[in-house]
């Protein structure tokens, strides 16, 4: 067994250095999960109310949405959705 001394400074500056380092990786994990949220199309024509399969296609045909498809199902990125209306509001 062996064992490693350290002065009482350099242990709690380790310390406040390792709590540092689990607040950045929490903070980043946090962001990342912030960052694309994806919802279901009932939940986003809840938000951009087209009901139009047509007008979805479109939407994403043109790029306009992020979305993602895994087989059948289709997702859209909350985020991008959220950009589009910020993009296409009208400025009084």
């Amino acid at each position: 067994m062996e064992v490693i001394i350290f002065e009482k400074e350099s242990y709690f500056r380790l310390q406040r250095e390792l709590i540092r380092m689990f607040q950045k990786a929490l903070e980043e994990t946090e962001a990342k999960k912030n960052l694309e949220d994806w919802i279901s199309e009932t939940e986003a024509s809840t938000i951009l109310p087209y009901k139009s399969k047509k007008k979805w296609s479109q939407l994403r045909a043109t790029g306009k949405i992020r979305f993602m498809q895994t087989g059948r199902k289709i997702c859209y990125s909350r985020k991008s959705i959220l950009q589009f209306m910020e993009r296409n509001a009208l400025k009084m």
